[in-house]
């Protein structure tokens, strides 16, 4: 008797699992699984959204976001930062990978705004800055372009930011969870 109702609530717990969504934002490269979200209807997107403004989708319903190289290309990344914590379950991660603001190839695109540091998003987990939503950083990596010193970055990302004329930058990951 007491294997069946372990076996129920198994059950039960990837039922309400399948309830709830990923979405991919940027269809650059689409991910099975995932509800692939671009502003661009030539990317063919599951669904076409601009990522600041999700009004298509319930809020607290989404275990995963992955905003992949995206946002660099709008001018306002709190708004969007926003609509994401709306979006995430309690629990949900928000995966995100951007070009470093000291990559020599930032700008070689006309459409990038702007690049983000190490600590870009560290407001979003401090208790000071209460017009930000609040995430719980997992993970945070500074990416150098040149794969031979990354174990540097990975032991000291703030030195090795200020060297950056030295080991240039290539990208940040960032992985937070909403609480």
């Amino acid at each position: 008797m007491w294997k069946q109702a372990e076996k129920e609530n198994e059950g039960d717990q990837k039922k309400n699992v399948q309830n709830f969504i990923k979405l991919k934002i940027g269809c650059h490269n689409k991910l099975d699984g995932y509800i692939n979200v671009d502003i661009d209807a030539n990317t063919n997107p599951d669904l076409l959204s601009d990522m600041r403004n999700l009004s298509t989708i319930k809020n607290n319903s989404v275990i995963e976001i992955i905003a992949e190289n995206v946002l660099e290309h709008i001018p306002d990344t709190l708004t969007a930062l926003k609509e994401f914590h709306r979006v995430l379950t309690a629990f949900g991660k928000l995966i995100i990978i951007s070009p470093h603001a000291l990559n020599p190839n930032l700008h070689s695109t006309p459409d990038h705004y702007k690049g983000f540091t190490y600590t870009t998003f560290a407001q979003f987990w401090q208790d000071d800055h209460i017009n930000y939503p609040k995430f719980i950083c997992h993970k945070r990596r500074l990416i150098l372009e040149y794969k031979f010193w990354q174990f540097l970055a990975d032991w000291f990302p703030l030195k090795m930011e200020k060297l950056f004329w030295i080991f240039p930058p290539k990208e940040i990951h960032v992985e937070l969870v909403k609480p």
